[in-house]
């Protein structure tokens, strides 16, 4: 199965309540304004950072039967094989995923909801809870 991903619209609208909050408080920051406006600056920096990164570096992910991930990087065709890293979280509304890929590049994928159809997103985490791997905790006897 293939999934395409595309920019989250709920993680932009929450990256902006966020960048607006911090706005607001700054401006309510009994400070001398040089350093109320530098602070602003940064602030306003790392939202733009923080935005770029947001968009998918990864075109599509692809589950295969046999329980490997392959993944398409945005701007290629070809697929690569890569391997989930421990450390996944698998909720409803996000998913949060890093992988490594055989040559050594690792990729953290952040998936919401709204980033492709939920068929799709509930199928993904269906897939990544079956893959899933428990380790029995020290000195229980289960």
């Amino acid at each position: 199965m293939t999934i395409g991903l595309h920019r989250s619209h709920f993680l932009d609208r929450a990256l902006l309540f966020v960048l607006l909050l911090t706005i607001s408080l700054l401006m309510a920051w009994p400070v001398a304004s040089a350093i109320r406006v530098g602070c602003l600056i940064v602030a306003l920096l790392a939202g733009w950072l923080a935005y770029l990164q947001l968009s998918p570096r990864l075109a599509a992910i692809r589950l295969e039967r046999d329980g490997r991930i392959r993944i398409a990087v945005s701007g290629q065709d070809e697929f690569r094989n890569v391997r989930a890293l421990p450390g996944a979280t698998v909720h409803p509304w996000l998913t949060v995923l890093r992988l490594q890929e055989e040559q050594g590049e690792r990729h953290s994928l952040l998936v919401s909801g709204d980033m492709m159809e939920p068929g799709d997103f509930r199928r993904l985490r269906v897939f990544l809870r079956w893959r899933a791997k428990f380790n029995p905790v020290q000195g229980s006897d289960v």
